[in-house]
């Protein structure tokens, strides 16, 4: 059976119908970055939550406008918690799907074994995706997520989606190879679904970035997904050269040897109870520091607002700097177990 009429064939109705609470719990358990995000938002619920239980139920309700406030910052609490559940529901889904077709699936994986750019300097991470394997090729569709730091605090950051084949052979080289295997009929279909994108060619790999997400709840967006990244295999494929071929050279003639296997990182992520724990004490250890500089700081900034407003900024940029090294820490951190083992494709 083709890899084509596979794909087909297999039952896309996970990822169409819903998700329950239960699912969607253990889609945030397995992706740090919903583990610190949720922790976040459920301090940001509970803590005001709290203080205005104890302010009714001690009778203290003449601060009207402090009570406003604290029921604002519960209903702001309450839209972020249930916003990250609602996000949580397409990888869920996704699990799902590769569950029921017998098919990988890798949710907040590193993945510096893999030849394309984005995912080899440790940029960015899988942030949810399926794979498909055979004897020769390799299938994979998901949507990945940046892990640098912050450089602003009005950068913008979401899920877009990759498509990544791995064929027998040694592909094409040189600015050409992706044309070659992405011809213009193809990366219009690409453009239709993904917005934007961007071809890399590397050695047995090809990855395709694009601009937006994958979206895998919508309907038939999977399916167009896997199928538009058969065409890619296929296409690669045809132009790869057969396994066995003495070297592959580029466009000066000159032999390029195969680069040695990549290995994927060893070991386990944290524990999604310690990484709650790392984002409780960064959210309790930097409001102390604040608190401390601000006090020492009082003699220059009474009376100055443009000083206290640089101080502020500054503390919300070390905040979501620090929050964002806590994500790609969460990512990357491996607990050695021996020596490294060889990557999956």
């Amino acid at each position: 059976m083709s890899t084509s009429s596979r794909h087909a064939d297999l039952d896309y109705r996970p990822v169409e119908r819903g998700l329950g609470l239960g699912g969607r719990l253990r889609a945030i358990a397995r992706n740090p970055r919903f583990v610190i995000g949720g922790t976040v938002c459920v301090l940001v619920l509970v803590i005001p939550a709290v203080a205005l239980v104890v302010m009714v139920w001690g009778g203290h309700t003449e601060d009207g406008g402090l009570l406003f406030f604290l029921g604002l910052l519960v209903a702001g609490g309450l839209y972020a918690v249930v916003d990250v559940l609602r996000q949580a529901g397409g990888p869920g889904r996704l699990e799902q799907f590769a569950e029921v077709n017998g098919l990988r699936h890798l949710s907040g994986a590193v993945a510096t074994h893999y030849l394309g750019s984005r995912f080899a300097d440790g940029s960015h991470v899988v942030d949810a995706a399926v794979r498909s394997e055979t004897t020769s090729t390799v299938v994979e569709v998901g949507d990945l997520f940046p892990v640098t730091s912050l450089r602003s605090t009005q950068e913008h950051r979401s899920r877009t989606a990759y498509l990544r084949v791995v064929v027998p052979g040694a592909l094409p080289v040189g600015p050409a190879a992706a044309r070659t295997i992405v011809d213009p009929g193809l990366e219009k279909e690409l453009v239709a679904l993904l917005g934007p994108v961007a071809v890399e060619v590397g050695w047995r790999e090809v990855t395709v970035y694009a601009a937006r997400g994958l979206d895998p709840t919508g309907k038939g967006r999977l399916r167009e997904a896997l199928r538009l990244a058969e065409r890619v295999a296929a296409s690669a494929s045809a132009v790869a050269v057969p396994a066995g071929f003495a070297a592959q050279r580029g466009p000066s003639g000159v032999a390029i040897p195969a680069p040695g296997a990549p290995e994927a990182p060893a070991g386990r992520r944290l524990h999604p109870v310690l990484l709650v724990l790392g984002t409780l004490a960064t959210l309790v250890v930097l409001p102390l520091l604040f608190a401390v500089v601000m006090s020492s700081l009082e003699p220059i900034i009474r009376g100055n607002r443009g000083v206290a407003t640089l101080v502020v900024g500054a503390a919300v940029v070390v905040l979501l700097a620090v929050v964002s090294l806590l994500v790609r820490l969460a990512s990357t951190h491996r607990r050695r177990s021996g020596g490294g083992r060889r990557a999956r494709p």
